[in-house]
C-alpha cells in the first residue's frame, strides 16, 4: 500500500500541472491558441471557468490539506488576477467578473468534491479494519 506522503506528492504535481495548464489557457491570445489547433472548451465559457477551478480545488484539497483556506483564497485570488490581466490589450481577451464569480463557484464544487471524497476513502479504510 503506498504511503500517504506519496499521494501528496502526486496530488501536488497534478495541481501543479493543471494549475500551468489552465493559466496557459487564459492567458494566452486566442490567435495564438487557434494558431496551435488548441480549442478546448465543455461550449459555455462560464462553465469551462467553474470546471477549471473545481478542478484546481479538488485536488488542492488533497495535496495540501492543513492549508485548504489558504489554498482557496490564493485560487480566488489567481481567478481576479486572470481576469484583469485578461483585460489587457496585448492579450486581446475581455475582463469578465461573471467569469470570476464562475471560478469562485467552482472551487465551491471543488471543496464540496474534495470533503465526498475524503469521507468516502475513510469509511473505506474503517470498514477494511472491521472486516478483519
Amino acid at each position: 500500500m503506498p504511503h500517504v506522503g506519496q499521494h501528496r506528492v502526486a496530488a501536488k504535481t497534478a495541481f501543479l500541472a493543471t494549475l500551468t495548464f489552465v493559466l496557459l489557457l487564459t492567458l494566452s491570445p486566442p490567435w495564438l491558441l487557434q494558431m496551435a489547433g488548441i480549442a478546448i472548451s465543455l461550449g459555455h465559457d462560464k462553465l469551462d471557468h467553474a470546471v477549471a477551478f473545481a478542478v484546481l480545488v479538488t485536488i488542492g484539497y488533497f495535496a495540501w490539506p492543513k492549508h485548504r483556506g489558504k489554498l482557496t483564497f490564493l485560487l480566488i485570488l489567481t481567478g481576479a488576477a486572470i481576469e484583469v490581466v485578461q483585460g489587457l490589450q496585448m492579450i486581446g481577451r475581455d475582463r469578465d467578473a461573471w467569469d470570476w464569480a464562475a471560478d469562485c463557484v467552482g472551487m465551491g464544487v471543488g471543496l464540496q468534491i474534495g470533503s465526498w471524497i475524503s469521507n468516502f476513502t475513510v469509511a473505506l479504510r474503517y470498514d477494511e479494519r472491521k472486516s478483519l
